[in-house]
């Protein structure tokens, strides 16, 4: 059939089970005599330079992954009419039919549906080659295709032995955001593993056997609901950067300390309440995390990390600083704002390295003149009220080095707030503003705002939000 009959007739078969028809301006793919899905994507930017990488190793998803595909755009860049369209549908999808369903010459969130459907409509040569895909393409280590065929079930089609085969050379794995309540057992198997990125999932437990993926260095397991790690994870003795942030951890496993090895530490928006102190013992460390969690003190100890350059210990509830805090030599980033400090120890002077420190959001009842005695300090962080404690020799030590002082807005962090049991009809408040807090409500939101509207006469209300 000419691709004018092709448009004419607005149909066009591909195979006994697929036909694609052209219906009200958008082209529709049917299996078996029902309609499966709306063609969406086009593909109109394809060099032909590209094209032999399709079928040499890349994919579709490779060469376009980070383009815009979406149909309405190219429509509205190539003014690309219905009959035009339609017709480029059709050639896609039989030149994907010809090639034995390979799945990199069209995109796989339409390639890998179609080969399911089409394997369960009794298609022998789909049947065949389905597991095959998947496997195949999980073998090319493609992130964006992985997270598909993990968030899709596909690679539920395979099993355990043919999974470990498909990941047997694979290095990386990210599946961030895969709606995850485990890490999936495949990922275990990942002996050559090195990077493995599970962040903003819904990972309650980490399997014991983590510990085995000896070649790890990256480990991100951010934005979970994981509210212990397992002793097991001291086995990871190559892992460099480990990432916990915004779980619930409250305590931390004595194996830590195996990890010799790693750098950065992130857990912060957990639930410490103490400093966990076994951290103290991994002399490797050289950026530490441990801010918005609900720590008072740091522990002598902190000097023992000899390699630190980095401690951030903002928005928690630390009263004081150990006075031995100036042994850390290497320390070049000090971040304590937000806490509830009401003096500086004077050792911090002594911190040979240090050349950012942020103090704003404290009770300090001073700004000592010895914070201008640290050599190499290139700003100072302080707060709009902090400023007024700033006397005049502090200053000109400051202007003499070049210190940059910065003023932020006070950042006074509202850990309860009760409403008041009388309101005052004559002063109602009108703007209440709670920006750049940790908050911590001592009573149900949906009250709060209640209160809000109906006691204050507010007209404003702005950065309120629950952070923990």
């Amino acid at each position: 059939m000419s691709i004018m009959e092709t448009i004419m007739k607005r149909q066009f078969q591909i195979n006994k089970l697929i036909v694609l028809k052209l219906e009200e301006g958008v082209t529709n793919i049917y299996l078996n005599g029902e309609k499966f899905i709306q063609c969406k994507f086009l593909i109109t930017d394809i060099p032909i330079t590209e094209l032999e990488h399709v079928h040499n190793s890349k994919s579709i998803d490779e060469l376009f992954g980070n383009q815009n595909l979406d149909l309405e755009y190219d429509k509205v860049k190539y003014k690309i009419a219905p009959e035009v369209e339609f017709w480029a549908h059709c050639s896609n999808l039989q030149a994907w039919a010809e090639s034995g369903y390979d799945t990199r010459l069209l995109l796989s969130n339409l390639s890998f549906p179609l080969l399911k459907k089409l394997a369960q409509l009794g298609d022998i040569h789909a049947k065949r080659v389905l597991k095959e895909e998947v496997a195949k393409r999980i073998s090319t280590g493609y992130n964006p295709v992985i997270q598909f065929l993990v968030m899709e079930s596909y690679t539920e089609l395979l099993n355990i032995e043919e999974l470990e085969i498909a990941i047997k050379d694979l290095k990386e794995f990210n599946l961030y955001r895969c709606n995850l309540k485990k890490i999936p057992d495949f990922i275990l198997k990942g002996k050559k593993l090195q990077n493995l990125i599970l962040s903003e999932n819904r990972i309650e437990q980490l399997d014991e056997r983590l510990g085995k993926l000896k070649f790890l260095t990256k480990l991100y397991l951010n934005d979970n609901h994981i509210e212990y790690l397992p002793t097991t994870i001291g086995n990871l003795i190559n892992l460099k950067e480990l990432n916990l942030r915004r779980n619930k951890l409250k305590f931390l496993p004595e194996s830590l300390y195996n990890l010799s090895n790693l750098k950065k530490l992130d857990l912060s928006v957990n639930r410490f309440k103490k400093f966990p102190e076994n951290v103290c013992n991994i002399i490797s460390l050289e950026n530490l995390n441990l801010s918005k969690n609900q720590i008072k003190i740091i522990p002598h100890s902190i000097v023992s990390l000899i390699n630190l350059k980095c401690l951030t210990l903002n928005q928690n509830k630390l009263n004081r600083l150990p006075d031995n805090i100036g042994m850390l030599d290497s320390l070049v980033w000090l971040l304590i704002d937000g806490n509830n400090l009401k003096e500086l120890p004077e050792t911090i002077k002594n911190l040979k390295s240090l050349k950012y420190l942020y103090i704003d959001g404290n009770n300090l009842e001073e700004i000592p003149n010895f914070l201008g005695d640290i050599k190499l300090l290139k700003e100072l962080r302080v707060d709009n009220i902090l400023t007024d404690l700033i006397n005049r020799d502090l200053k000109e030590k400051l202007n003499k080095r070049n210190v940059n002082l910065t003023v932020v807005k006070n950042k006074t962090i509202i850990r309860q707030w009760t409403a008041p049991n009388k309101y005052n009809s004559k002063n109602p408040y009108r703007i209440i503003l709670f920006s750049d807090n940790t908050w911590t409500c001592t009573c149900p939101h949906q009250k709060f705002k209640m209160f809000l509207k109906l006691k204050t006469d507010c007209e404003h209300i702005t950065d309120l939000k629950k952070n923990n």
